[in-house]
């Protein structure tokens, strides 16, 4: 580490003798993007089966007089987080797609329930692969309540701005290059790296002690990285996982609910990397073990990279700006951090 590296947060403070920090001059800060244009602060859910309008994040452009070399304020959104007023939070019902408008990408092979995809501030949802969003990015979320009345929700994204054209970076030159490149290689990573969630391509819904199959397809036009599983069920249900076209059971025998799955807030890490080749998909088989109808959403975060496998770990490699969660080679803990 330089000198300037830390110099450039202090400053002599002579009357008090000592030094003082100067948090003004971060070049990255804690940042929560909400919706660009609500009517109201929270987001009004209609009723079910209406589709509520569209919700818009968006990145806005700064500058300070060209410092920023057209870079802006981009945000590395970290982790998602909700709040349903009305229903109260864990009894929120309704799905979400979220959609990248500048590269035309959804994010997720149909719409998700809302619990296992968002987090809340005591238990955020962390993307072990951040979404990254370049200034004057727009992110569109679609939402739609599964049953019931309208409700009111918040939805945030959650992560890190970067300040390229900050009053530090002016006058510490080499630290300025350093957080542009940074952006560079995150503007590149995004054109092959980035989040994703899948899930069933069918609705489920069981009778009582009923058993179903169904697949989960992540595409065909990249690979996908599986990295947590997450439910939301109204009622107990056990669960039998395989590859469809390998015939790769990843369990010997039906595992129940309890001991397979989370939901977003603490969701089943896996306990190693799972990539699956484009074209390939999940089989799942469920059984009902309530006795009574049930509703299952499963989902499977991860990320899509677009490579051919055999060059996915080249392709990781390549566009690294810093080891993010999702490169780590093993989670012990429940955080990806």
């Amino acid at each position: 580490m330089h000198r300037s590296d830390v110099d450039k947060f202090f400053h002599w403070d002579a009357q008090m003798q000592r030094f003082s920090p100067q948090w003004w001059r971060a070049d990255m800060q804690p940042a929560w993007l909400f919706f660009d244009h609500p009517a109201v602060t929270p987001t009004v859910i209609a009723a079910a089966p209406a589709l509520t309008p569209p919700g818009t994040f968006r990145v806005f452009y700064s500058s300070n007089q060209g410092a920023d070399n057209w870079l802006g304020n981009p945000l590395e959104i970290r982790n998602l987080l909700f709040e349903d007023s009305t229903n109260l939070t864990p009894n929120a019902n309704f799905t979400v797609q979220l959609k990248q408008i500048g590269q035309t990408r959804e994010l997720s092979n149909f719409p998700v329930h809302v619990r296992t995809i968002f987090g809340t501030a005591q238990f955020p949802a962390v993307l072990k692969e951040p979404i990254f969003m370049a200034s004057q990015d727009i992110m569109q979320c679609n939402i739609q309540k599964i049953t019931g009345g309208a409700s009111t929700a918040r939805i945030y994204l959650g992560g890190c701005e970067y300040f390229t054209w900050s009053p530090d970076l002016l006058s510490f030159p080499e630290a300025r290059q350093h957080v542009h490149n940074r952006v560079r290689k995150w503007m590149n990573r995004t054109r092959y790296i980035h989040p994703y969630w899948v899930t069933t391509d069918t609705p489920v819904v069981l009778g009582a002690n009923a058993a179903t199959n169904v697949i989960i397809r992540p595409g065909e036009s990249s690979q996908f990285e599986a990295f947590t599983i997450a439910v939301v069920s109204t009622g107990n249900f056990g669960l039998e996982m395989k590859e469809a076209k390998t015939g790769t059971s990843i369990m010997n025998g039906q595992v129940t609910q309890t001991n397979a799955l989370g939901n977003a807030l603490l969701p089943t890490i896996l306990p190693c990397k799972y990539l699956i080749p484009g074209g390939n998909y999940f089989q799942l088989r469920l059984e009902d073990l309530s006795g009574a109808p049930n509703t299952i959403y499963f989902t499977i975060a991860g990320r899509k990279i677009y490579a051919p496998i055999k060059e996915v770990s080249e392709v990781l490699e390549d566009t690294r700006v810093v080891p993010t969660p999702a490169d780590r080679e093993f989670d012990f803990a429940l955080s990806p951090y």
